[in-house]
């Protein structure tokens, strides 16, 4: 899907692998591919790397690694490491799949089911009454709304359940 890339320092083919790897999973998943580059990268690296490092060996804008750097984080993606004699931040990956999906549910899915729960209630109290001069129209709209309720509250007790799996 994404181009192979070619680092910058001279890297190795598995580290390119991993970024072009990485990058295609972000994008099947509707987040930015410099997100997964970013991953990629640090997960293919023995050693943790700076923004500046992260910068350079991937050829990226300092906006989309500062952007994706921090969603990553926000995640759990990704860890902030220090270094004694260094005042710059140093990432790594995390590398346990069971963070990475349950950051990833609770900083994607979680907030998409808030918000659909805040529509629902905004549709119910708004639109609902509005149905009925519809008729049969109406009763159809009237259940496919049931519907989204319904799919809402198992989206809603499903997801603590899988991040109590997870975890």
């Amino acid at each position: 899907m994404t181009k192979q890339r070619k680092l910058k320092g001279g890297r190795n083919s598995f580290q390119e692998e991993c970024c072009d790897l990485f990058a295609d999973m972000a994008h099947a998943l509707g987040l930015p591919q410099s997100f997964g580059l970013i991953y990629g990268l640090l997960y293919s690296d023995a050693r943790t790397l700076c923004f500046g490092e992260i910068v350079g060996r991937l050829g990226i804008s300092k906006g989309s690694a500062s952007q994706g750097i921090r969603a990553l984080r926000e995640f759990g993606a990704i860890k902030l490491v220090s270094r004694e004699s260094d005042r710059r931040e140093y990432f790594a990956p995390e590398t346990e799949l069971r963070k990475l999906i349950g950051g990833f549910l609770q900083g994607t899915i979680q907030p998409h089911l808030q918000s659909g729960g805040d529509r629902l209630l905004k549709l119910e109290t708004t639109h609902s009454v509005d149905l009925s001069p519809l008729g049969i129209e109406g009763d159809v709209l009237l259940e496919r709304f049931h519907k989204l309720q319904s799919w809402y509250r198992k989206g809603e007790s499903t997801l603590p359940l899988i991040a109590k799996i997870l975890g």
